[in-house]
């Protein structure tokens, strides 16, 4: 074999390796420079604004609001995202067809015979180059999937949900409110089914002077049936000021007040039941709370709503059980321990009983780590438990860089589906992060309606008016209300004195 010959064999393999990595490249190798030059110009003009706008959005100074902008779009309308996906095949079609272009023009002569060498080394190029070609758009084309998957995810309804009919009445009845509402109002004879329907709602900032949201954290452990919500927060937003007020609801009070809807219910006339059995308690009893996909978050928005005298809109339900996937997907959370957390029959997810020590120190933990530092309550309050949970959600959000987010995005997104339900619409998800983004936390106001409350020291008031015969403190209604309607107005003395900082807390 001459070595013209056995170089015109090889030369092919470049031209194709060259214009897998750079389209145009390989023909400006073979000889055809304005050819490759064309397609060349065809590629940056196709794949530099995409690179430039993610390169910006992930280390750029306003990378937030820049994603935000973008994205907003595809939260609207989710079904762009398949035009995003058709684009992405679409460019790994021509960036083949470059490399296939490539190798035919420097192949000006039929392959030498009886090169076995040549023979391996063309089988090796053709799968390097398709994986050159193929490799970034499957990467790309994976998080498009995964992002259409999470827009149009159902948050709403809980899989838990019972699903029960109620009989048809002829008599003018008292029925729940209208999503978004917790204000009764008396309607017509009419027969009422329970649905599973969900319309799109406004805009959560849209014509409304707050906004209130009830933020929950579930537990279903192997020892409770159902999910009990053990952390209730209701997020009380300006959307105008950007003022944030946090009240904290405690999960082992009793004897809570209901609507004028619910009364008859209970012989009390009131939520007899633990506060943390709401929403578990709604899901069971579909024919008292038939607005909505989600009937255990109805309960939950209209009672906790009613106890603080509030219209809650919004819900947003975390299973703490399910951030242990979140915190591994991202690859575990740095958390420092500021006072020993033991427990020597700790029951993990899957019944096992272990003992679990950790002592003060700063530690990277994995999901299930985190989870025993975030529920155990052995030797500490319901309150210190709390506190920590809080770290755990900080220390989350911390390790949720941009990057992280986008790189581990395929296993995010089932862990996100799996821990969260939510009746905020995705379309509107980028308004809550927007605001979130720019909401000063040193002018968040948190108060916690516990027994030994710091701002009522000195005071003889108390947030618990009384205890049960089994010892569950119930509520001093009045007073809450009138310290919620206070810190709305903005002249409650004891402003931030709640709730300690998560410097405080957190360290």
């Amino acid at each position: 074999m001459s070595r013209a010959a056995h170089g015109s064999g090889w030369r092919p393999l470049i031209a194709a390796l060259l214009s897998a990595v750079v389209p145009g490249a390989g023909q400006i190798y073979a000889g055809e420079r304005r050819r490759g030059w064309v397609l060349l110009g065809v590629a940056v003009l196709l794949v530099l604004p995409a690179a430039v706008l993610l390169i910006l959005v992930l280390y750029g100074p306003g990378g937030l609001d820049l994603a935000i902008t973008v994205s907003r779009p595809f939260f609207q309308h989710p079904e762009l995202l398949l035009v995003l996906l058709a684009v992405n095949l679409a460019l790994a079609a021509f960036r083949m067809a470059v490399a296939v272009d490539a190798y035919q023009v420097a192949r000006t002569r039929p392959h030498p015979a009886g090169g076995w060498r040549l023979g391996v080394a063309s089988v090796v190029v053709a799968v390097i180059v398709v994986g050159l070609v193929t490799g970034p758009h499957y990467w790309a084309g994976r998080r498009n999937l995964s992002l259409y998957d999470l827009f149009t995810h159902e948050f709403v309804a809980d899989p838990a949900t019972t699903t029960i009919a109620p009989a048809p009445t002829t008599t003018p009845t008292t029925t729940p409110p209208t999503s978004g509402s917790t204000t009764p109002h008396t309607s017509p004879a009419t027969t009422t089914i329970a649905t599973t329907t969900t319309s799109h709602a406004s805009s959560p900032f849209a014509g409304t002077e707050r906004v209130n949201v009830l933020l929950m954290g579930g537990d279903a452990g192997p020892d409770r049936y159902g999910i009990r919500t053990d952390s209730m927060i209701v997020a009380s937003i300006d959307p105008v000021s950007g003022e944030v007020a946090l009240f904290g609801v405690p999960r082992n009070i009793k004897v809570l007040p209901i609507p004028d809807w619910l009364e008859g219910v209970w012989e009390c006339d009131c939520y007899e039941e633990q506060s943390n059995t709401i929403y578990q308690y709604g899901l069971q009893h579909p024919e008292l709370f038939p607005d909505g996909a989600n009937t255990g978050a109805t309960a939950a928005k209209a009672l906790v709503g009613e106890l603080l005298g509030l219209d809650i809109q919004y819900f947003a339900l975390v299973d703490m059980l399910g951030f242990i996937h979140v915190i591994d997907a991202i690859g575990g959370v740095t958390i420092k321990v500021n006072r020993a957390v033991t427990d020597e029959f700790y029951t993990q997810p899957d019944t096992d009983i272990v003992p679990v020590d950790i002592q003060p120190g700063t530690y990277h933990m994995d999901g299930e780590t985190a989870l025993a530092f975030a529920r155990v309550r052995r030797g500490q309050s319901d309150y210190e438990r709390m506190d920590r949970q809080r770290c755990v959600l900080a220390a989350l959000a911390a390790e949720a860089d941009p990057m992280t987010v986008l790189r581990e995005l395929p296993s995010l997104v089932p862990a996100v589906e799996g821990s969260l339900l939510t009746d905020i619409p995705v379309a509107d998800w980028p308004d809550i992060i927007e605001f979130l983004g720019r909401t000063d936390t040193s002018r968040m106001t948190s108060v916690r309606f516990i027994p030994a409350a710091p701002e009522l020291a000195g005071t003889g008031l108390s947030y618990i008016d009384g205890f049960t015969a089994d010892r569950f403190g119930i509520p001093n209604v009045p007073l809450i209300q009138s310290v919620v309607q206070q810190v709305l107005g903005g002249d409650f003395a004891g402003l931030g004195n709640g709730v300690p900082s998560l410097d405080e807390v957190c360290g």
